[in-house]
């Protein structure tokens, strides 16, 4: 504890909820709400107040009074200082639970929703091994090469020395890296994804090479490596900067059975290319997806929008499942020409066609092609800012009766809920799967019907 630390005012509080992000919250003797990590409610805690605000503060805990029965051992050794997991210290059942009425008394807040549909739970079968596609910071100090993740709310590195949240296969690559990175970089940022067959992909930014390498010294460096056997690695992809394209070594690609679910055994290891998006929980992906084309398949629709497609995550099981003609848009020009290539590689050119559109374009749903009056049914799952715009678009389209919403963002799904009901839509159901176990985020599917 430091000097600093030790002025700071510190106070008995009770810990009565679980805010979205994943702190516990309480109250100041003076009224004011107070967010404090680490915590549980129903705990006593000393708390250390770090900042204030007109009506709320931050703070730490200066000393555990009264521990919740919830309360485990995180089982991960930087639980406390990394960023990448703030519930560890709850048991998994539980804190899927409190996180995800955190998440529904957002979404109530925000929203102003004086009620909402009984939510169904998918829990994770495990707290640890499933991020299959994750970012690390990689800097050389005069301690020693970092390789890991953020501290929560900062930019320093913590020097993971291993992280549980990784697949075994990432966890591998991570070890492996550290041995490769520091004779050629200086500092980058890592993009690690599994890739099948037990290997993985890098996808390695250089931000600064090491003393006066040139950028042929750092790519005949991974050739050299991948050619002496480091099998683990597929291949990298290296990228300077400088608007230059990333340069490949080895063979960097994807297969498309773990890039997709449901891919037939004829077309698992057709190599898609690295650092697309694709949800990092594999298996809960593929609950995701099987929920999705049920809720889908329950209007029995001919023809469906689907918005924010990306390479197909969604609609080939849309097209199998429900029989239904799928209109995907996408506004990347790489997802958009490999969902067509993989339109015709699966044979179904006749109900599935990939158009690229930017929906956040103020015509993005207005054009002459994507005939929104013809929709039975829209599949809606944008970025993590949502899709406010579509939304009042949507709303103001009588023809279209149903939407399926997915979103990885409650807070900004209430918002273009809010903008849906308003527009006459009522939401008739609500499944929150715990997409990222031991973290404060979670994955919500919101089915919305017309009044």
């Amino acid at each position: 504890m430091t000097a600093r630390q030790d002025d700071h005012e510190t106070q008995q509080i009770t810990i009565t909820t679980l805010a979205h992000g994943g702190d516990g919250v309480g109250h100041l003797e003076d009224g004011r709400v107070i967010f404090v990590p680490d915590t549980i409610p129903g705990e006593e805690v000393s708390v250390r107040i770090t900042s204030k605000k007109r009506s709320h503060a931050f703070g730490e805990v200066a000393d555990l009074l009264t521990a919740a029965d919830v309360r485990v051992v995180p089982g991960c050794q930087h639980a406390k200082v990394c960023g990448g997991c703030q519930l560890r210290h709850i048991e998994s059942q539980s804190a899927f639970s409190m996180k995800a009425d955190a998440a529904l008394e957002s979404m109530r807040r925000i929203g102003k929703f004086e009620d909402l549909p009984e939510a169904k739970l998918h829990a994770a079968p495990s707290l640890d091994g499933w991020r299959t596609r994750a970012t690390l910071h990689a800097r050389s100090t005069r301690a020693g090469f970092l390789l890991g993740f953020h501290e929560g709310g900062s930019h320093r590195i913590v020097n993971v020395e291993s992280c549980p949240q990784l697949h075994p296969d990432l966890e591998a690559a991570r070890e492996l890296l550290i041995e490769l990175l520091p004779p050629v970089v200086e500092r980058a940022e890592v993009f690690i994804e599994s890739a099948g067959g037990g290997q993985v992909v890098a996808t390695i930014s250089v931000i600064k090479r090491s003393g006066n390498l040139s950028r042929r010294d750092c790519i005949q460096h991974f050739e050299d490596a991948l050619s002496e056997g480091a099998g683990l690695l597929r291949g990298v992809v290296l990228d300077f900067g400088q608007n230059s394209d990333g340069v490949e070594v080895g063979e960097p690609f994807v297969d498309a059975s773990v890039a997709l679910t449901d891919v037939p055994e004829a077309h698992a290891r057709v190599g898609l290319p690295a650092g697309l998006f694709r949800q990092a929980n594999a298996e809960l992906n593929r609950a995701l997806v099987a929920r999705v084309t049920e809720l889908a398949s329950a209007s029995k629709p001919k023809r469906i929008l689907e918005l924010f497609s990306g390479i197909g995550n969604l609609t080939f099981p849309l097209a199998k499942k429900t029989g239904a003609e799928v209109i995907a848009i996408e506004a990347v020009r790489q997802c958009v020409e490999l969902g067509e290539q993989l339109t015709e590689l699966l044979g179904v050119q006749e109900r599935v066609q990939f158009i690229k559109r930017d929906l956040f374009d103020e015509h993005g749903l207005s054009h002459k092609r994507i005939e929104l009056e013809r929709a039975d049914l829209v599949v809606l799952d944008p970025p993590r800012a949502g899709a406010i715009e579509v939304c009042k678009r949507l709303a103001g389209e009588a023809s279209i009766g149903r939407i399926v919403y997915i979103s990885c963002e409650p807070s900004r799904l209430a918002r273009d809920m809010a903008a849906l009901t308003e527009g006459g839509f009522t939401i008739t159901s609500l499944d929150l799967f715990d997409m990222f176990p031991g973290t404060s985020h979670l994955e919500v599917i919101a089915v919305l019907e017309r009044a």
